[in-house]
């Protein structure tokens, strides 16, 4: 299952131009969430929210792009 979740991620570009600080930690809130949540479709797009207006309370390099791999990776999970 990771193995096809990782490639959907990278044949949508999930990743692509986001500094290696918001990637990683992309990467690991979207393992956390595919493993570990029965609702991890509507964790990562609250997430992705929370990121755009600031709630997270979390340093971003790029909000857009951190957004953007969430929900990609969300659409993802939703196939």
């Amino acid at each position: 299952m990771l193995q096809d979740f990782t490639l959907l991620l990278d044949v949508e570009g999930c990743f692509a131009g986001m500094s290696w600080h918001d990637a990683r930690h992309a990467a690991t809130v979207m393992l956390c969430a595919a493993l570990h949540r029965d609702d991890a479709t509507e964790f990562l797009r609250a997430r992705a929210e929370r990121v755009l207006d600031g709630t997270d309370n979390l340093t971003r390099d790029d909000r857009e792009a951190m957004a953007r791999a969430l929900t990609t990776a969300a659409d993802v999970l939703g196939l």
